[in-house]
């Protein structure tokens, strides 16, 4: 029998769970994990113990699911998540069950669950436990629903982008019942809060497989239509060989997996469908279309209920992603100095995304264009000169000190900036108070 390595503090809970007269199994996702052969990032144990009865054998716990008979442990500091067994009565609202009833039998709680990969069992005594054919499904790269497909995502209508971010992350096919059922039940989505959305969408877009299926099933035209129209948007221009839709998803697969650039990537050129021009000779041309993008960006991740930070740095790259900069340094360091939320480097690794997604013919020359920029850039930090109003030698005090009103102030320390930029030897404050001097007397 094929033997499942714990970690220690994993080990201990199930053997307090099993000394007090107990069933105790690794469930779900660390026990799919494992036979795939990845590092489990969670642990979680069911068993028949009752959440109360949890409480009294672990003296560190607390609460984190209580309603669906879910205790959090902790041992030597780490925590495990220990639920009780359970099934679960009608879906009323396509998110959550009416009502949850414990149970003592471990068949029942695992074909509750959605996938047959996620309906793994196991412990020391009994092995793995694969009431579904999980194991086989994981062994042929398909994910299939617990029994009927209709009926698991009627239950709980986010299971249908779970199903679509197992399959990217996971790279697996989805098998065909279960595909059918996801492409016809889509509208159940509607049904779902944005937040939870986001949740998913954001793990489904950090894949580097099979993103394009949130759109091939439809599903993307209920949470991003404004992505979707663009499979349709033909680009007839020589530096592209792709619909914008498919453009996007290469971009998406050609940047670093951080949300800020997986959401830049996926929604850099989501204003070309209302911006698409043609010319007189069936050239297309999309003017402004960043500028569009942006603002449509901003929407959608509102929309989604997305920090403001990321907004902030997503719809800054999208507005600057066309930028062209001149290859010097102080052509740097003034885009630098311009930049309120956005990542200098991550300006240029999405540019760098995007040109790699168009026609190769064309690319070459560009992307040796950024990596003279990359260069440059990295010359900037190492001589670690001013670049931004906070490494000036002077601040806003001191131009108060030398007579400027509040509304003076933040004019005359870019000017300051300005000067510095182009000449670091500048940066001294006896200098910089002269000049400034100065320049409100020229002003006067």
């Amino acid at each position: 029998m094929q033997k499942m390595e714990l970690p220690e503090h994993v080990e201990e809970a199930m053997r307090m769970l099993e000394a007090n007269g107990y069933d105790a199994f690794v469930v779900g996702g660390a026990v799919r994990d494992t036979l795939m052969g990845a590092e489990p990032l969670d642990w979680d144990v069911a068993t028949d113990a009752l959440p109360d009865r949890v409480k009294t054998i672990f003296k560190k716990h607390f609460d984190s699911g209580i309603k669906h008979g879910t205790v959090t442990v902790f041992i030597k500091s780490l925590p495990i998540e220990i639920t009780t067994y359970r099934t679960e009565g009608d879906y009323k609202d396509y998110r959550r069950p009416e009502t949850v009833s414990f149970t003592t039998n471990l068949y029942d709680d695992l074909i509750r669950r959605d996938f047959t990969i996620n309906a793994l069992a196991y412990n020391h005594r009994f092995g793995f436990i694969d009431l579904c054919h999980g194991i086989n499904d994981l062994e042929k790269r398909v994910l299939r629903c617990i029994g009927d497909a209709n009926e698991r995502f009627g239950e709980d209508a986010l299971r249908i982008l779970r199903a679509l971010r197992f399959a990217a992350t996971l790279n697996f096919g989805i098998e065909d019942k279960t595909y059918i059922a996801i492409c016809n039940n889509k509208e159940l989505l509607r049904n779902i809060s944005y937040e939870r959305i986001a949740g998913e969408l954001t793990k489904l877009i950090m894949a580097d497989n099979r993103i394009e299926m949130l759109f091939e099933t439809g599903v993307g035209e209920i949470i991003l239509p404004e992505v979707s129209r663009c499979f349709s948007v033909w680009q007839n221009t020589p530096n592209h060989i792709f619909d914008v839709g498919l453009h996007t998803i290469e971009t998406v697969y050609n940047v670093p997996k951080t949300p800020i650039l997986r959401y830049a990537a996926l929604l850099h050129d989501v204003g070309k469908p209302d911006t698409k021009r043609t010319d007189i000779h069936g050239i297309h041309t999309f003017p402004k279309h960043d500028i569009v993008s942006a603002e449509l960006a901003r929407e959608i991740l509102i929309r989604l209920k997305m920090p403001r930070k990321l907004i902030n740095a997503v719809t800054g790259l999208i507005r600057m992603h066309r930028i062209k900069i001149k290859p010097t340094e102080t052509a740097v360091k003034r885009v630098i100095s311009s930049l309120k939320d956005v990542d200098f480097k991550d300006l240029l690794t999405l540019q760098r995304g995007d040109i790699i997604a168009q026609n190769p013919k064309y690319a070459q020359q560009r992307i040796e264009e950024l990596d003279r920029l990359w260069d440059i850039y990295c010359e900037v930090l190492r001589k670690n000169e001013p670049v931004r109003l906070k490494d000036l030698a002077v601040n806003g005090n001191d131009m108060k000190a030398i007579g400027l009103r509040s509304s003076e102030i933040g004019r005359t320390l870019r000017m300051l900036l300005s000067k510095v930029i182009k000449n670091p030897e500048l940066n001294k404050k006896e200098i910089l108070m002269e000049i400034a001097s100065k320049y409100e007397k020229c002003k006067n």
